[in-house]
């Protein structure tokens, strides 16, 4: 009795708010109303919908197929303007474009466009992509270079306003890669900056308890549009020689290897963004026979390779691997730098600052002054000397060892040959060899 009280009580209250609720929290209102029988509100929910421009794909996607068609059957006996043969034909082509987005097929979607005489801006397939593709199926998408990134669907909502709703951080990201504005407005005057501080939740488990994961989540979209329009992306630069390849790509290793460690969820979006998964790991040279190369660290990696005994040779596709390692870890330090400056701030106290590499990603070349200042702090660190020094140590404790070793072997043989021996033969006290009179 008590729940039917409470139900009813909670239903009228959303009645009397219902026509002031956005569009998009109406179809989560209709989806409760007809889930818990809430009749009334159910009723009116369907009204606002049946008046609204939603589309009839985002119907059939997020209500239940019988509300969906109720919606559909009723703005065509009241004759609205998709009841047209000609809309009817449009939105026909274009549900066969969003079930190849659905498929993930996107050869399949560039072959249904020409076909159909359509333009992924006129299918609005980027919308339905941001809405219900992975990242993956809207980063090949965006690298078609087929539609207008701000561009706006019928409600005045650009792909980054969908994609907020969806509160994915990766997408967020790669749509702003490709040029997306965050300032765009929707009809009420929105950015999609106060989008995604409207949807992030903002109570947070007491105590001791970590938040929770779609907390942190929505936490990371809000500091990405913060950032969005602060900081210029930069330039991959190039790869000079090949000592300037391999100490680059083991500080950027290193770097990547620490961001992951201290910021997890950053530097997954982070590396999500730049592609880095779609190169391979440096792990060391190796020879043709595919042994891991001996490398001295002291020496130059073109001279440790081409004077060992083992004539390591680095093929031109060997080459071309390592350089897209190194850009896309590159690459990842730039979006780091753009979207989470707050990280990078807290990597670059961890980093040596004053280091060849570090100089190299801050300003963008290999000037002379930082090779000739990596070389005279290799020389003067004092590495080479402790080596030596404890090298030294340990033959010396080896022949001390081996000496000890030769002269219970000498005095043995001595005292067995004076039991045997004629008077002639003498044993100096002083000197382990003997002397024959």
């Amino acid at each position: 009795m008590f729940g039917l009280c409470w139900r009813s009580v909670l239903q009228q209250n959303l009645v009397k708010v219902l026509e002031k609720v956005q569009i998009e929290h109406v179809l989560q209102i209709v989806l409760g109303a007809w889930t818990h029988g809430a009749t009334v509100l159910l009723d009116l929910s369907v009204q606002i919908l049946v008046q609204s421009n939603i589309e009839a794909i985002t119907l059939e996607k997020q209500l239940p197929m019988e509300l969906s068609h109720r919606i559909l059957r009723t703005r065509l006996k009241l004759g609205f303007p998709e009841a047209d043969a000609h809309c009817q034909l449009h939105e026909k082509q274009c549900k066969r474009v969003y079930k190849a987005l659905d498929s993930d097929d996107v050869e399949l979607v560039q072959l249904l466009l020409k076909e159909a005489k359509l333009t992924m801006d006129s299918a609005y397939a980027l919308h339905f992509a941001a809405t219900y593709c992975d990242s993956k199926t809207i980063a090949e998408l965006l690298d078609l270079g087929m539609a207008d990134i701000n561009c706006k669907d019928r409600r005045g909502f650009t792909i980054l306003h969908v994609a907020t709703f969806r509160r994915d951080p990766e997408i967020i990201g790669s749509l702003l890669e490709k040029g997306a504005n965050p300032l765009d407005l929707t009809p009420d005057g929105q950015t999609a900056l106060q989008i995604s501080k409207r949807l992030t939740r903002l109570i947070e488990p007491n105590g001791r308890a970590e938040p929770r994961e779609d907390v942190l989540r929505d936490k990371i979209c809000v500091e990405i549009l913060e950032q969005a329009d602060k900081i210029n992306p930069l330039s991959v630069f190039p790869v000079v020689g090949e000592k300037e390849l391999y100490m680059r790509l083991l500080y950027l290793e290193n770097r990547v290897a620490l961001a992951q460690l201290l910021f997890p969820r950053e530097a997954k979006v982070v590396l999500g963004l730049s592609h880095v998964s779609g190169t391979r790991e440096f792990t060391g040279i190796r020879t043709g026979d595919g042994r891991q190369a001996n490398m001295d660290l002291n020496e130059e990696p073109s001279n440790s390779l081409h004077s060992d005994s083992e004539s390591v040779e680095l093929s031109t596709c060997m080459d071309e691997t390592l350089i897209q390692r190194v850009e896309a870890l590159q690459r990842a330090v730039e979006v780091g730098q753009r979207f989470f400056p707050r990280c990078i701030a807290i990597l670059n106290k961890f980093m040596d600052e004053d280091s060849f590499e570090h100089a190299c990603i801050q300003d963008r070349r290999i000037p002379e002054v930082h090779v000739n200042k990596k070389q005279c702090v290799v020389e003067n660190s004092g590495i080479k000397v402790m080596f030596a020094e404890a090298f030294r140590k340990d033959i010396a404790a080896m022949d001390q060892q081996n000496s000890g070793k030769s002269d219970l072997l000498l005095a043995s043989a001595a005292s067995s040959s004076s039991s045997s021996s004629s008077p002639g033969v003498d044993i100096c006290k002083d000197n382990p060899c003997t002397k024959l009179s």
